[in-house]
């Protein structure tokens, strides 16, 4: 099963969620792994963790990233493209599974992207929400109160799955691979 996954790029976190990304890096590296390309944040962790663990992972970066990041060592491909726009097509597209780790702002549109796509019927990929510390439970409030308020006729929650431990993360990835 290939998974994409997103979440920061940032070397400014608190070390909890550098902890969370080890357990998560070294669980999914049975899957085919496919992200954002850079060593940087929580990005770097994750990959370079299922690498560690004898998993295949796959970068896709701007080449404008590209020229300015680092990569992390032993990746199966490095694909560049030239903007984030495509290179987020490219990473909803590839995956079977998004999955969206904390993140920032790139996370955010990554997210929602995948989200409005899947409500738009382009997709109908499992989308899981990884809510370490309640990291998304603002944004999963966000998402019901547009719903409360009528600025979107679908909840959403039925576009996505949330997941809160490494161990339940294995639970619904275990489920969906057994499909």
């Amino acid at each position: 099963m290939k998974i994409s996954f997103f979440c920061s790029a940032s070397d400014k976190l608190a070390p909890v969620f550098y902890s969370e990304a080890n357990l998560v890096g070294r669980s999914l590296a049975k899957y085919k792994l496919i992200f954002g390309g850079s060593d940087l944040g929580l990005m770097g962790v994750v990959a370079g963790e299922a690498i560690k663990a004898g998993g295949t992972v796959k970068g896709i970066i701007t080449k404008n990233l590209d020229q300015k990041e680092s990569k992390p060592e032993g990746l199966s491909e490095l694909v560049i493209c030239e903007t984030l726009a495509e290179r987020k097509q490219k990473l909803i597209d590839e995956g079977e599974v998004i999955l969206v780790l904390p993140g920032g702002i790139g996370t955010l549109d990554e997210c929602v992207g995948a989200l409005a796509a899947k409500q738009l019927g382009e997709h109908d990929k499992p989308i899981i929400i990884y809510n370490c510390y309640d990291y998304w439970s603002g944004f999963l409030e966000y998402l019901e109160l547009l719903f409360e308020q009528r600025m979107i006729l679908q909840n959403l929650n039925d576009l996505y799955t949330v997941v809160n431990t490494v161990e339940k993360l294995n639970e619904v990835l275990g489920s969906l691979s057994k499909k």
